[in-house]
């Protein structure tokens, strides 16, 4: 958000909140835990994790997949980011320490210290959420707030040499919280003035938000009857049904703000490029394209009918024109492969849990 006094409405805004491990490489501290927590019990996994923090408070976290989508989201004017965390105030410090290094400046954030985030997303107005955390997407999902998983390269880890020289070092056993000397660290006091400061100067260029179709715009219903009954009854039962309305998918709510932040911009100055790729194709096509026209909500960019065809070929062009600045939500694991192939920023919508009767 800007520095000026002039308070925005939240239609006029988009709130991306996100994990710190999409931004940063968390992989081997979330290992530390991880083992310890297996070996010894939650409180010696947290206990190590701290102190894994804590030892290399002034080394700048390694950049996650997400670093540069969300530097380019930052470059945009009306646009907050909320960092939502399950880290302590404290643990939470050296990747604080790393996103004020790159320039990064969350506008909002909270660390809950291993509480669930899921039901601080409406207090804070997130209109969507990544992580690469599974278990804190599923319960955003649940709690309402659109959501995806957002996945790491695998990295090897020699975590069994980092917990034994933590051990070592008498680092990894439950002790009586004490107040950290955080400002006699051997670097000096904490250093709160980023390296570049954030700037809202002119848009480079729009940000390209792809979306997938079924599971993801609209709800699941066309794909269950798909899975259930084959791919011919389905094409002919979705040309059948060409003119009846489908509910609203997950991210529904995402498109269509998005949409009205392009509609209230001046003409050419819009912030997004919003394009679809589905699966459907044939006769199942007539029912999303007549979707849209009920919804009143057509897409300023692309709509890409795939016909079951893999989506790799159009997603590589896509980013071409956005390389930093793109990002594909689908609910398919093949799909995610396809859109990491093609280099374009994947998140996976996993699906909220269904209501029990």
């Amino acid at each position: 958000m800007s520095d000026d006094n002039v308070e925005l409405l939240h239609d006029e805004v988009l709130v991306m909140g996100i994990g710190t491990s999409i931004v940063f490489d968390m992989s081997e501290a979330d290992a530390v835990f991880r083992k310890v927590t297996a070996e010894k019990g939650r409180a010696e996994g947290e206990a190590a994790y701290r102190a894994y923090m804590m030892e290399r408070m002034d080394e700048p976290l390694e950049l996650g997949p997400g670093f540069e989508f969300v530097q380019s989201y930052l470059d945009h004017p009306h646009h907050e980011l909320v960092i939502c965390s399950r880290n302590s105030a404290l643990t939470a410090l050296r990747a604080m320490r790393s996103f004020y290094k790159h320039g990064l400046i969350p506008d909002r954030l909270f660390f809950t210290n291993g509480g669930s985030i899921a039901s601080y997303m409406e207090a804070y107005d997130v209109d969507f959420f990544l992580s690469a955390n599974l278990d804190d997407i599923k319960a955003v999902n649940d709690a309402g707030t659109p959501a995806a998983l957002v996945r790491h390269k695998k990295k090897l880890v020699e975590v069994d040499e980092i917990v034994k020289a933590m051990a070592d070092k008498n680092l990894t056993t439950v002790k009586p919280r004490t107040r950290p000397q955080l400002v006699h660290t051997a670097s000096g006091p904490v250093d709160t003035k980023p390296a570049a400061k954030r700037s809202f100067r002119a848009v480079k260029g729009k940000l390209c938000y792809v979306y997938d179709y079924d599971k993801v715009l609209v709800g699941p219903e066309s794909d269950d009857f798909f899975a259930a009954n084959g791919l011919d009854v389905y094409k002919q039962v979705e040309a059948q049904m060409r003119d009846t309305p489908m509910e609203e998918g997950p991210f529904f709510h995402l498109y269509q703000k998005q949409i009205g932040l392009n509609r209230r911009a001046p003409l050419g100055t819009e912030p997004y490029k919003i394009s679809i790729v589905t699966a459907r194709g044939g006769l199942a096509s007539f029912r999303a394209l007549n979707q849209l026209v009920h919804w009143g909500l057509e897409p300023n960019g692309e709509v890409h009918f795939r016909n079951g065809t893999s989506k790799q070929p159009v997603l590589e062009i896509m980013r071409e024109e956005a390389p930093i600045g793109s990002i594909f939500f689908d609910d398919g694991e093949k799909n995610i492969d396809a859109a990491e192939a093609a280099q374009m920023l994947a998140g996976h919508v996993v699906l909220p849990a269904p209501e029990t009767p």
